[in-house]
């Protein structure tokens, strides 16, 4: 995945067979994300939340993108991926990793 933050000029080349998928972030969200382009890895949980977010059927209900684009920037969710690449070894149950994000 590839992070392009607001304001940056940037263009896109792509070689072959290529499923290339644009989000936008609203503006108001990135604040807490990095403040310059990048290339990262993502999980099973997010791919499918931007997979989601930028699937070819329109949006269902006004709204609707917002709540997957929370999940996969959601504070608790980091906190939870951070505990676990800190220590992947780590013998916690997904409700102790819940309770120590304050998630339910």
């Amino acid at each position: 995945m590839t992070w392009t933050p607001p304001g940056f000029a940037h263009t896109h080349r792509f070689y072959g067979r290529t499923d290339a998928r644009l989000l936008t972030v609203p503006v108001e969200l990135c604040g807490e994300l990095l403040q310059h382009p990048c290339v990262f890895a993502v999980g099973p949980l997010p791919r499918e939340g931007l997979l989601a977010l930028t699937g070819d059927r329109p949006e269902p209900r006004p709204g609707a993108h917002r709540r997957p684009l929370a999940v996969v920037s959601d504070d608790r969710l980091r906190a939870v991926t951070d505990l676990l690449h800190a220590d992947p070894a780590r013998p916690a149950t997904l409700a102790e990793l819940a309770r120590v994000a304050g998630a339910g």
